[in-house]
């Protein structure tokens, strides 16, 4: 992954992270449910942070958390409205009118919608830290245009001041594009085992795993030696007369 790019995302990332809890706070205000409040922080301390993504995770499994997460809020803001029940935080802090179920809607989807791009943005930066995998998220290079290369194919001396101008380079820290979601979503990326971890199995680990001692070894040298003699070792030979 462009390191130069890291710093950036990480900011992009705190960034959604911080702007998500400010909107469960304000749904939280709005209709006051601390089941679905903890529900949601519980989700976004599981999937949104890089670091912290476990390999057997897919892109699908966080997507469908989210949804499930978050369906609790939607049907309970779709069937009966904004919550009657006094607010466990903030007691004091109130709105001087009833919100609709339209505006309750509103926000749980665009919480939801934030938090699908939050956890593909996370777990695409998880994949590129972690498993070194093709970074989806690096934004596409703009073609050249045909006058930069006419002038690289045609200039007939190696002058710098004549050389072509270099081609300009996307301004852009991240490429989030749906073919790319699409495509996690359809074929998830495959498990990597690490070695480290895998059992001392006969196609896993070289043999002999360890010297032998040097009693041993003379011993399995004498025993070949003898069975290259063609005589069973503790057998006297015998000779026919």
């Amino acid at each position: 992954m462009h390191k130069k790019h890291n710093a950036q995302r990480q900011h992009i990332i705190y960034s959604f992270d911080a702007l998500l809890f400010q909107l469960f706070v304000l749904s939280y205000f709005m209709s006051p449910s601390l089941w679905s409040l903890l529900l949601r922080i519980v989700y976004q301390f599981q999937c949104t942070r890089p670091k912290d993504f476990e390999s057997s995770r897919s892109l699908r499994f966080c997507f469908l958390g989210a949804i499930f997460f978050n369906a609790s809020s939607v049907w309970h803001h779709a069937r009966d409205g904004a919550s009657e029940g006094r607010a466990i935080i903030l007691d004091f802090v109130g709105m001087s009118f009833t919100p609709s179920k339209l505006q309750l809607l509103s926000l749980d989807f665009i919480i939801i919608f934030l938090q699908l791009v939050l956890a593909n943005i996370a777990y695409e930066q998880h994949l590129c830290e972690t498993e070194g995998e093709e970074d989806m998220l690096l934004p596409l290079q703009p073609p050249p245009s045909p006058i930069t290369t006419e002038a690289i194919y045609s200039s007939p001396t190696d002058d710098p001041k004549c050389a072509a101008p270099p081609i300009p380079q996307s301004p852009y820290v991240l490429d989030l594009r749906l073919s790319s979601t699409m495509t996690r979503l359809r074929h998830p990326s495959p498990r990597r085992i690490n070695a480290d971890n895998m059992l001392p199995l006969p196609n896993s680990t070289s043999w002999p795993p360890l010297p032998l001692p040097a009693s041993f070894q003379v011993l399995m040298r004498s025993t070949a030696r003898v069975r290259r003699a063609g005589r069973m070792p503790g057998t006297l030979d015998v000779q026919a007369t």
